[in-house]
């Protein structure tokens, strides 16, 4: 049945399936376990058939896994234990002081930065933090979709936190974020900075000497109040993720017509700059 299979792979021509590599080695090593296991089979070469057969499924792995890992490390980038090992000792000891900083269990915390190392879409899980930023084959496809209506990068199998404002981030409870700059606005609270190790500074992309922890006052938490227009309110129906913010914000507050959170610029022409 094996080499029945390899036969009728071979006249596919399939254009990553190689002759040599798949059909002809696949041919080959069929005929040398049917060998092994012969041996196997015959009480007077048992042991030495048994030995053989070990032999060639500890090597197929090995073989297997090297094989896989190399072109896993072609098509995603693995990081080097030392930038992994650096960007973490570099930004947990401000997602430690986060959580003694709060102890309330519902919040989420991201950062503006990411690791250039490791995919850049991981970093939650590698500083054990609750973000959005995410990468994984089993990516819950609503989940994929509402990030995306929210304004955040979001899209197959992955999120990220960029394209997100701070009236997004209090709807899904992002509470705080830490920077690699300074934040300069009306919304966003400086709570605590921290300066950057020299030897760390390259693995963060951008930094400065310094890294920034922000507070968002508004961030909602797992549950909040909101008015009846809520159960009404269908998401799909707003394209922009400022439009939307507008008339979500409006709904949960109970308003009829939407307030304006967000307001549309329009273009001013040559003609009237003159």
């Amino acid at each position: 049945i094996l080499v029945l299979l390899v036969a009728i792979i071979q006249k596919q021509n399939y254009k990553n399936v190689s002759d040599i590599k798949t059909v002809w080695f696949s041919l080959v090593a069929i005929g040398v376990f049917c060998v092994a296991l012969y041996f196997v089979y015959r009480k007077k070469y048992n042991e030495m058939g048994t030995a053989v057969v070990l032999l060639l499924v500890c090597a197929e792995l090995f073989g297997a896994g090297l094989l896989n890992a190399t072109a896993l490390d072609k098509d995603v980038i693995m990081s080097s234990r030392d930038s992994y090992n650096n960007y973490y000792e570099a930004v947990f000891p401000m997602v430690e002081y986060v959580k003694k900083y709060d102890k309330s269990p519902f919040y989420r915390m991201e950062k503006n930065f990411h690791c250039q190392y490791n995919g850049r879409t991981n970093d939650a899980m590698t500083l054990n933090m609750y973000g959005i930023s995410n990468s994984t084959s089993t990516l819950n496809k609503s989940i994929i979709n509402l990030l995306h209506r929210y304004g955040y990068a979001s899209k197959s199998h992955w999120s990220q936190y960029l394209g997100g404002t701070p009236v997004a981030d209090a709807f899904i409870g992002i509470k705080y974020v830490i920077s690699n700059e300074e934040i300069d606005n009306l919304v966003w609270n400086e709570i605590s900075s921290m300066e950057i190790d020299k030897k760390y500074r390259d693995e963060i992309v951008g930094s400065s000497d310094r890294l920034y922890l922000y507070e968002n006052p508004y961030a909602l938490s797992l549950a909040y109040g909101s008015s009846d227009m809520m159960r009404y309110f269908e998401i799909s129906d707003y394209e922009s993720p400022m439009e939307l913010m507008n008339a979500m914000a409006s709904a949960v507050m109970g308003y009829e017509e939407p307030i304006d959170i967000f307001e549309e610029l329009y273009p001013v022409s040559y003609t009237h700059l003159r």
